[in-house]
C-alpha cells in the first residue's frame, strides 16, 4: 500500500512540475499565487509532502487544467476516467464544505439574534 501512495505522489508531483513549466510559472511564481510558501510548493513538487484538497483545487484553477491531469501517468490512456474520478470526489466534498457554510451562518445569526435581544 505504501507503495501505491509513493507512486501517487511522485505522478502527482512529476505533473504538477511539468504544468507549472507549461504555464510560465516559476516556483516563487505560482506559490504567491496559491497563497503557499514557495518552500511548501518545492515539497508538493518533489513527492516528499502532499497537496490538501483546497490547494490542489487552487492548482488547477492557476494551472487551468483539470485535476485527471494532475494525478494522470504516462501509462494512463484514458484521462477522462481520471477526471471523471476527481468529480466524483469534488461532490463529495463539496457538499460537506457547503453544510459546514451553512451552520456556520446559521450560528453567526443566532449570535446576532441574541446580542439584539440583549440590548
Amino acid at each position: 500500500m505504501e507503495a501505491d501512495k509513493t507512486n501517487v505522489s511522485q505522478i502527482f508531483a512529476q505533473n504538477l512540475r511539468k504544468y507549472r513549466k507549461r504555464a510560465g510559472f516559476t516556483q516563487k511564481q505560482l506559490s504567491e499565487r496559491l497563497e503557499i510558501s514557495q518552500k511548501h510548493l518545492s515539497f508538493i513538487e518533489t513527492g516528499s509532502q502532499f497537496a490538501s484538497a483546497s490547494l490542489i483545487d487552487k492548482i488547477c484553477d492557476e494551472l487551468k487544467i483539470s485535476c485527471g491531469e494532475l494525478f494522470a501517468s504516462e501509462k494512463d490512456v484514458n484521462i477522462r476516467e481520471v477526471n471523471m474520478i476527481c468529480t466524483m470526489i469534488q461532490n463529495i466534498i463539496s457538499p460537506q464544505f457547503l453544510n459546514l457554510e451553512e451552520k456556520i451562518e446559521k450560528l453567526e445569526q443566532e449570535i446576532v439574534n441574541k446580542n439584539i435581544h440583549k440590548t
